[in-house]
């Protein structure tokens, strides 16, 4: 320390000499009341003597105190070459043109209660700044650690929805709802939103109840009736925020709603865009879609205003407040009561203070709109929860739908031949009874039974029932009153090949009703074609093994598995189903099939059967009716439920 003076870098190559003179006139004309009478002491074997005019640095090995002389601890501006780096203590920031402190700078404190002009920030500032920067350096910390939990918590949230509205046959149902919209748009957008604005807003209010812990402390000690103004100047600001912006919430939803009702118009144009071309109507669609997006941007205009009026009334309720600390302190300064050092320190926890108080003046807009998202997910909610719920609460019957399996054992006569009432029961319909949601009757008392080998026509003139019945043997309309029960054997029976020359043996009952089983009647020998088959996003090899066979986390290599660090998006097939699954055709079957259906050319016009297209674009309506017609001969079903399946077919495909 013998070459070293505080205040003194010597990595700066910055030199001081041991004697430095400076006049001090101006600066005891303007300052020597702050110092008082108090004798200035260095550290490190430096001890400083003054004269009226000049100050001398001399080096000792000890320090003697002088309480007689008042110390002027100025360097000479002229011989002394000012470092170009910012000296800091705990990073705090120095302050341009400030005297350094050595006893600042060795303890940390201040000696003259911060009303000096040294290097360094009151007391109040300085416990201010080094919790605000502690929370800094956490928020940096734990910044990589909430993206890394919100994504974790989207992904439950986007399974555990995407579950229920998958979840007996809610997704079918959602659309004759008018009570709920764009159940994709709550599923992707506002379930992120929710996720990543309330992790957010929750760090948000913990760093605030740090600040204001921290800073409480100190505007309760300089003047505790300036802390009860404050908290009441902030209250009054919160209540007048939530008059001026009560109409944010309702604005925000209906921005939601309206701007994806704008993009679904978008994507039914590119749906349907082969039939919007043959009509020819595109001025049409032009002029819905623009009608959408005019609805939209009305609605905007009005959130635009709420929000312009909010934001003055946050600036001014901002600015004012700095007047209200000036009033309050000015007249204690003015009377002694305070000294100078001491508004520098109150000013800092003021507005530190303010801040924590008025989050939610300074983030209504956002809440408003975190609000609205809110609502939408509530909304969607509950109308899964009742979807979900079995039977409705609006109808006293409904149409009941069983599936029971059945147990097969020899009843053969002596000469090897069936008795017609051992025949296999595959579907029986018993009373049934099909009505619209408005009570209008479609079908009344219709019973009947399909054994194996049966086929059965339903013929009628448009809108006399024909689809609601497949609908009600499907699952997919309850309305009305009856019974349906499916009769579906073990899996293990359904690979048996079904041909003329095979007897079947006699199959009964077991009254064991195996449930809602529509989501598995695909593995237990049931099968629907409608009209227009689903194509699904996927191969042409995927295309063919739908419904029955389909990628799950089986299908998924090693590396996948162990790098997939959220288990709960690597959903596994129920059991039962992948137990019960008919072994997987090879590539050989499947080319076989395709053969058979007339649809052998898709192999070399689309590169094999790995390749991928949007197949429900490229492939026209018949063809994709032989494709189904493809699935539903490699599936062996034992029940094969068709509605108007070969309608874009001619009569030599039709035929084969």
């Amino acid at each position: 320390m013998a070459n070293q003076l505080y205040g003194y870098n010597p990595s700066s190559n910055v030199s001081i000499s041991a004697r430095t003179t400076r006049s001090m006139d101006e600066y005891l004309s303007k300052d020597k009341t702050l110092l008082g009478s108090s004798s200035y002491y260095g550290s490190s074997g430096y001890s400083f003597s003054s004269t009226p005019s000049t100050m001398l640095f001399n080096q000792s090995d000890s320090y003697t105190p002088t309480p007689s002389k008042i110390p002027e601890p100025v360097v000479s501006a002229k011989d002394v070459q000012q470092p170009n780096v910012k000296l800091t203590l705990a990073g705090l920031p120095r302050r341009e043109g400030a005297v350094h402190c050595p006893y600042y700078m060795k303890t940390g404190m201040c000696k003259y209660g911060a009303t000096c002009k040294f290097d360094h920030p009151p007391p109040g500032e300085l416990l201010g700044m080094a919790t605000s920067q502690g929370a800094s350096l956490s928020v940096a910390g734990e910044d990589n650690v909430n993206v890394n939990e919100q994504q974790r918590w989207r992904s439950w949230m986007t399974s555990y929805y995407m579950e229920r509205y998958l979840k007996n046959k809610t997704f079918y149902k959602l659309p004759s709802q008018s009570t709920i919209d764009n159940p994709d748009q709550r599923i992707v957008d506002d379930l992120s939103s929710f996720t990543g604005t309330t992790l957010s807003f929750a760090l948000t209010l913990f760093n605030a109840a740090i600040d204001l812990i921290s800073f409480s402390n100190i505007l309760y000690g300089i003047y505790p009736p300036f802390f009860v103004v404050l908290l009441a100047y902030s209250l009054g600001g919160t209540a007048i925020s939530v008059f001026l912006g009560r109409g944010l919430v309702s604005l925000n939803f209906l921005q939601e709603k309206k701007e994806a009702d704008f993009r679904y118009g978008l994507v039914r144009v590119r749906e349907n865009a082969e039939s919007i071309a043959f009509y020819g109507d595109e001025e049409n669609e032009m002029q819905l879609l623009l009608n959408r997006f005019r609805s939209a941007f009305e609605n905007l205009n009005q959130l635009l205003i709420s929000s312009r009026n909010l934001e003055f009334f946050t600036n001014g309720y901002r600015y004012l407040i700095q007047i209200v600390h000036v009033a309050v302190v000015a007249p204690m300064y003015f009377s002694g009561k305070i000294e100078f050092g001491v508004i520098n320190q109150s000013a800092s926890a003021f507005n530190h203070i303010l801040g924590d108080f008025s989050l939610v003046i300074y983030s209504f807009q956002a809440l408003s709109a975190f609000s609205a998202v809110i609502d939408r997910l509530g909304e969607f909610d509950d109308v899964l929860d009742s979807s979900n719920k079995k039977g409705h609460q609006d109808s006293k019957e409904e149409i009941q739908l069983s599936f029971c399996l059945i147990n097969s054992s020899n009843g053969l006569h002596s000469d090897g031949s069936l008795p017609l009432s051992k025949r296999v029961k595959l579907l029986q319909v018993e009373h049934l009874t099909i009505q619209t949601p408005s009570e209008a009757t479609l079908i009344k008392d219709l019973s009947f039974e399909i054994f194996e080998k049966d086929h059965l026509l339903v013929t009628g003139p448009s809108g006399s029932g024909k689809t609601s019945l497949l609908r009600a043997v499907a699952g997919l309309w309850s309305f009305g009153d009856g019974a349906i029960t499916v009769y579906v054997k073990p899996r293990g029976d359904l690979d048996t090949p079904h041909s003329p020359d095979v007897v079947s043996p006699e199959v009964t009952s077991t009254n064991e009703t195996i449930g809602d089983s529509t989501g598995r009647r695909n593995s237990e020998g049931v099968i629907f074609l409608p009209q227009k088959p689903y194509m699904v996003l996927g191969t042409l090899q995927q295309q063919l093994l739908y419904p029955t066979w389909t990628e799950d986390s089986d299908n998924l290599s090693d590396d996948a598995k162990q790098s997939d660090s959220l288990p709960f998006l690597m959903r596994a097939r129920d059991a039962r189903c992948v137990n019960e699954k008919p072994k997987k055709p090879t590539s050989d079957d499947l080319i076989q099939v395709l053969n058979d259906v007339s649809l052998g050319h898709l192999l070399s016009r689309f590169d094999g059967l790995d390749s991928t297209h949007e197949w429900s674009s490229v492939l026209s309506l018949g063809e994709q009716q032989r494709l189904a017609f493809g699935r539903l001969l490699l599936s062996k079903p034992t029940l094969a439920l068709l509605d108007e399946s070969t309608s874009a077919l001619d009569e030599a495909n039709e035929v084969l």
